[in-house]
């Protein structure tokens, strides 16, 4: 967050805390990083369907500030998912755990640069696979390593309209095909306590798998927040799958609920 001007670290402030509510995906924080010795807790429940698929997922998100540069975060998530094609089914599983450490490279007054390395371990589960001759295959991730740039830039001190990016190479452990993921977000603060989020996500196959989870998807997903105090904050929002390979597209809504310790 800022410290040298106090309109500075109002801006930083939103920025740290809203674009790392409206990231569903990966321990993925936003590139600004953590005070030392701050962190933030973000709970967020969601509902995804598609035509013969059905999953509700809870997760929490949680970052730190190990030192004014770097930051430790880590995600656990866990769902349960109803496939109602033509032989139905139903299972639940851990879809995501996962921990990071960013580090802040370079910072100017309306801008950052920093680096990110995750850890995935290995889950029960994520969405269900299309299969055409299988009952039931629900993509199974294995343990993989992360490594990601981030840039965000204000356009202003108060940090009331910005963007970020974040392109990260995702290297499978086992049989998973490798991925590139590529997000990027922009964010307009209309009001005092309202931010609107447009995100885009999308991760492409590298197709190098070994009979593991080998997928495509590109996503958008626009948010709502609403800054409660310097404490709390809540986000609704929704996301929609606009292609997918290999996998279940469809859309979801989802609600969050943030807490700053």
């Amino acid at each position: 967050m800022g410290y040298i001007k106090s309109a500075q670290c109002c801006g930083t402030f939103f920025l740290v805390c809203f674009v790392a509510i409206a990231n569903p995906m990966a321990a993925k924080a936003s590139p600004w990083p953590m005070p030392e010795g701050e962190g933030q807790t973000i709970t967020r429940t969601e509902s995804f369907t598609s035509p013969t698929f059905r999953q509700l997922t809870t997760s929490m998100y949680t970052e730190y500030g190990l030192t004014p540069t770097a930051t430790l975060t880590g995600k656990l998530a866990y769902a349960t998912q109803e496939y109602g094609g033509q032989f139905p089914a139903a299972t639940q599983g851990l879809t995501a755990a996962e921990i990071s450490l960013q580090q802040q490279f370079k910072r100017t007054d309306r801008s950052v640069f920093s680096g990110q390395i995750s850890y995935a371990a290995k889950t029960n589960m994520d969405r269900i696979q299309q299969s055409d001759n299988v009952r039931f295959a629900p993509i199974t991730y294995g343990n993989a390593v992360e490594i990601s740039i981030l840039t965000g830039r204000s356009f202003n001190n108060e940090g009331t309209v910005f963007f970020t990016t974040q392109t990260g190479v995702r290297h499978a452990l086992g049989d998973d095909a490798d991925l590139v993921n590529f997000e990027f977000t922009a964010g307009i603060k209309p009001l005092a306590r309202w931010m609107i989020l447009a995100k885009s996500l999308n991760s492409i196959s590298l197709q190098n798998d070994s009979g593991g989870v080998d997928y495509d998807i590109a996503r958008l997903e626009p948010t709502i927040v609403y800054h409660r105090n310097d404490r709390a904050s809540y986000a609704i929002g929704g996301s929609y799958d606009i292609y997918g390979r290999n996998l279940q597209t469809g859309n979801s809504i989802f609600f969050s609920i943030w807490n700053r310790f």
